[in-house]
């Protein structure tokens, strides 16, 4: 039998992928690996030094996914130039000619979303300020 197909209408988290909802990075990958953790780990990173899930734009949430995975590997890049560097030997010049262009394309999405980070505005609306003043009246009727 047919999966049936929401209605138009309805809760936009139910009617986008789990990927542009937010609810999973990559379609097939088990995050749990070490390749999925270090990307997991590197997009939270730039999300948050956006300001937060809610507060990243979509375009910026995109360019800090690409970013991350072009992170993740670079890092497996730089282990495996490193083991050949410990085994005494030199890495192959397309192996360097690879990193550089990852780490050149990652240089112009971090560009994209921004190098300077981006903070949370924290200050309470007036209706809040209200709330947390009354609040605290009436912790110190009785005090004096």
């Amino acid at each position: 039998m047919p999966k049936r197909r929401p209605k138009a209408g309805g809760n936009a988290l139910f009617n986008r992928s789990r990927i542009t909802n937010g609810q999973s990075l990559l379609p097939s990958v088990d995050l749990r690996s070490v390749w999925g953790r270090l990307l997991r780990d590197t997009y939270q990173a730039m999300v948050s030094h956006c300001g937060g899930p809610d507060y990243i734009s979509e375009p910026r949430r995109m360019a800090s996914r690409r970013s991350a995975v072009l992170e993740t590997e670079l890092v497996f890049l730089e282990d495996r130039m490193a083991r050949l560097r410990q085994e005494g030997k030199e890495p192959d010049p397309t192996l360097l000619d690879l990193y550089a262009r990852l780490a050149g394309q990652q240089k112009r999405q971090n560009e994209a979303v921004g190098y300077d980070r981006q903070q949370r505005d924290i200050t309470p609306s007036i209706e809040e300020y209200s709330r947390m003043v009354a609040a605290q009246d009436a912790g110190d009727t009785g005090n004096g």
